[in-house]
């Protein structure tokens, strides 16, 4: 994971042992977050070659776009998990706090 041709890229061994194991397992995180990172781009990018041919050739339904076909591929963002939980609870903080400025001002009517 952190190893690349003839070292680990770019720490010694002693660098690696004289660190920190929460450092070390941070390190080993970002390294495979990369590596992932890496990974589905090449496949979002070979999705579109193979989106190109399929359109080009009339094998695609109509209207695919090329989000919903990575969608059928499995290859589209995914919203983080709890996103849409949080999202709620904040349209609805911010609707209780909308009816409560509202209903605490008095009301009248504005003429010019």
């Amino acid at each position: 994971m952190l190893r690349t041709h003839g070292g680990y890229a770019g720490w010694s061994d002693n660098q690696l042992l004289d660190m920190p194991y929460a450092r070390l397992l941070q390190a080993a995180e970002v390294a495979i977050d990369e590596m992932s990172r890496v990974e589905r781009n090449q496949l979002v990018n070979a999705a579109f070659v193979g989106y190109q041919m399929a359109a080009s050739q009339g094998a695609l339904k109509s209207g695919m776009s090329f989000s919903k076909y990575l969608a059928s591929l499995g290859l589209a963002d995914k919203p983080a998990e709890g996103t849409l939980t949080r999202e709620r609870e904040a349209a609805a903080a911010t609707a209780a706090r909308v009816a409560e400025l509202f209903n605490a001002g008095p009301v009248r009517k504005e003429t010019e």
